[in-house]
């Protein structure tokens, strides 16, 4: 087993902005790979970050490509 560790620190000004670039990742690492995970955690800001998604890109996103752990 291994693991690829690539990061980036981005510091966002407000929730929708945070929310906003998200959304956008998911996008391009969906059209870019055959599989992405991502790992969820609860709490408030998380939450807000969904209901972004949900309401604005519900169908831009390609969810089976995605698979999420808790």
């Amino acid at each position: 087993m291994y693991f690829i560790v690539n990061y980036k620190i981005d510091i966002s000004h407000n929730l929708d902005e945070l929310s906003e670039k998200f959304a956008r990742l998911l996008i391009a690492e969906t059209s870019l790979k055959n599989l992405v995970s991502v790992a969820l955690s609860g709490g408030s800001t998380p939450k807000s970050i969904f209901n972004y998604i949900a309401e604005n890109y519900s169908t831009s996103i390609n969810w089976g490509k995605i698979k999420f752990f808790w």
